[in-house]
């Protein structure tokens, strides 16, 4: 249902990272948002299609079988 938002453009909570540089390197930390960024990174690697109970128009498609437009 997390992309059914992003189609719908549906306000969603922030992703909260973290930043710090230790030894000239930037290191990265998600302090809230895991869950989301994983389901985002895995739906547009073709890891999953839009199922049950999303009912929209893109039922049953990847991300690689949406329409340009809407990636």
């Amino acid at each position: 249902m997390l992309i059914d938002t992003i189609l719908r453009q549906v306000p969603m909570p922030k992703m909260f990272l973290w930043n710090e540089v230790r030894n000239e390197h930037t290191h990265r930390q998600v302090i809230d948002g895991q869950q989301r960024i994983s389901a985002i990174l895995a739906f547009l690697r073709d890891e999953f299609a839009l199922d049950e109970p999303y009912s929209g128009e893109f039922f049953g498609k990847k991300f690689s079988e949406l329409p340009k437009d809407v990636k």
